[in-house]
């Protein structure tokens, strides 16, 4: 701005005269902080609102005017978005690599107020023990709880039963806000300060193909620790004497000694299926031992696979990672994870979209509909629904993987002919208002009164079966009752039997297997 309150033009300003136009990639001045101008050319994105026209026009600071047309823009499909207290809109980018961090308080936001450190991972991880994550939140590692805030509230996107005190969040892993993440070094450790665990490192798969999985391995050294030294004065000796009481010991035991880490947790689990295993048949056993060649060691805390949703799936790109614990649990007759669930209806998707015959189904992401969505963020979930349906106005049919109070059940809904078709291997008595979701179809097309249908279908004998069920379920309709749906529909209650779902099993687990790993060659005996 000049003496007489004017502001420069274009670029005749004395820093840009000095220094030159901003670019990608320059830094001006230094900081042990990654600025997002030097990531993505500028953090803050100007505000779009419509005009009386309906034409979106930027409304920016007059000081910036003519700067920010010289810098790169943030395409908002790459990185988490929010809007500071100041009203801006800020593009945050992805981070790609694992990297130190800082944990800020949400409460004192837009101040920058440190209440922990640790490792962010890349934003592309959105599972989180097999949970899918929260928008806008990053899986952080924490390392330490700075003193002061042990039995602080943690933000309501990291609550859960067993953490609710920052103190709970020490030695694990949690999702915290990005906008309450300081990324606080470019050189990422590949090992996390915390002795109780490691982490790892992935690539990003360039293709939007789901059939190719990449692993890297971390690496052999772990980075030696090193603590921060404060200035103390020696002159004092009540004050030195104080503040050695003050120094964080890091490498102590930061959780009760009978409590279990996350990694503790996923090897227990690993452990369990393995022995599980054993008393299934020579077949199972025999795919278990290939499986472990293609993705390492199952007692060395192996890395999830990472699979894409293929494009035109979603209104969005996405991707998603299933744990070898929940792909080990799928042959040891134990819980079927939602990824596997979503894998599955990616296939089912895919396979019937390839262009040899026309598809007349789409389907809903099962981590955007499940129950706890709908009772927490039923708009989130509406938002899903109609981003789905405008962009398969198309198809005849919608297939909704639903999971509630840990139980699976698949909806299929015709908004063409008015119709919606629950298939629950636990029906009883239930009907449509003994779901969540119901009601949020309802909302979403709002004016359409909808038949709403209990199918006859087959149910299941024991508490762990009902995934097993939807995958049946989903493989039945796109490969038979489809064409002809609903005259050709199931008609029959009768139990499913353990020969039942090891016949399933042979059918979709060789096309998991050939397509996640190009090199699978073993032959289902």
């Amino acid at each position: 701005m000049k003496a007489d309150g004017t502001y420069y033009q274009g670029r005749e300003d004395p820093l840009t005269r000095c220094f030159g136009p901003e670019r990608g990639g320059r830094s001006r001045t230094v900081s042990y902080v990654i600025g997002s101008t030097k990531v993505h050319g500028g953090l803050y994105k100007c505000d779009r609102q419509p005009n009386l026209n309906g034409v979106p026009t930027t409304q920016t600071r007059s000081d910036e005017m003519n700067v920010n047309q010289d810098r790169q823009r943030v395409d908002g499909s790459m990185g988490f978005h929010s809007y500071a207290s100041r009203g801006s809109y800020i593009d945050y980018p992805d981070i790609q690599d694992v990297c130190k961090c800082e944990l800020l308080s949400v409460d004192d936001l837009p101040r920058e107020i440190t209440i922990a450190k640790g490792l962010a991972y890349p934003t592309r991880i959105r599972t989180l023990h097999t949970k899918h994550m929260k928008d806008g939140c990053v899986k952080v590692q924490v390392d330490t709880v700075i003193p002061g805030y042990e039995d602080k509230d943690v933000p309501s996107e990291t609550l859960d039963d067993e953490v609710k005190y920052m103190d709970d969040t020490l030695a694990g892993f949690i999702q915290w806000p990005r906008n309450a993440l300081k990324i606080v070094n470019i050189e990422a450790p590949h090992k996390s300060n915390s002795a109780s665990r490691k982490s790892s490192t992935y690539e990003i798969e360039t293709s939007t193909s789901v059939y190719i999985p990449k692993f890297v391995s971390p690496e052999a050294n772990e980075d030696q620790q090193q603590m921060p030294i404060e200035t103390i004065d020696l002159d004092d000796s009540d004050d030195f004497i104080e503040s050695l009481w003050a120094i964080p010991i890091v490498n102590q035991i930061l959780r009760p000694q009978n409590e279990e880490s996350d990694q503790e947790k996923q090897a227990r689990k690993i452990k369990s299926a393995l022995n599980a295993i054993k008393e299934r048949p020579a077949w199972v056993q025999d795919i278990v031992s290939e499986l472990e060649k293609h993705v390492g060691n199952y007692h060395l805390n192996p890395f999830p696979i990472e699979f894409s949703i293929p494009d035109g799936m979603y209104p969005y790109i996405l991707k998603d990672f299933i744990e070898i614990e929940a792909l080990l649990q799928v042959f040891a007759n134990g819980w079927v994870d939602i990824t596997i669930i979503h894998w599955f209806a990616v296939l089912f998707y895919t396979v019937s979209n390839d262009g040899e015959r026309y598809n007349p189904c789409a389907f809903f992401s099962p981590n955007s509909i499940n129950g706890e969505m709908c009772q927490r963020n039923p708009e989130e979930v509406k938002g899903h629904i109609l981003g789905v349906y405008e962009l398969h106005m198309d198809k005849r049919y919608f297939l909704a993987p639903y999971l509630a109070n840990d139980h699976w059940s698949l909806f299929i809904i015709s908004p063409a002919k008015k119709e919606v078709f629950i298939l629950d291997s636990l029906k009883g008595n239930k009907d449509k208002n003994n779901y969540l979701l119901s009601k949020v179809i309802e909302d979403v097309f709002k004016g359409t009164k909808f038949t709403w249908s209990m199918v006859e279908c087959k149910q299941q004998k024991g508490g762990w079966e009902c995934g097993f069920m939807v995958l049946g379920y989903m493989m039945e309709f796109v490969y038979t009752y489809q064409e002809n749906f609903p005259t050709n529909i199931w008609r029959t209650t009768r139990i499913a039997t353990q020969k039942d779902i090891d016949q399933l099993l042979r059918i979709i687990m060789p096309w998991f297997l050939v397509r996640m790993f190009p090199n699978w060659s073993h032959a289902f005996k």
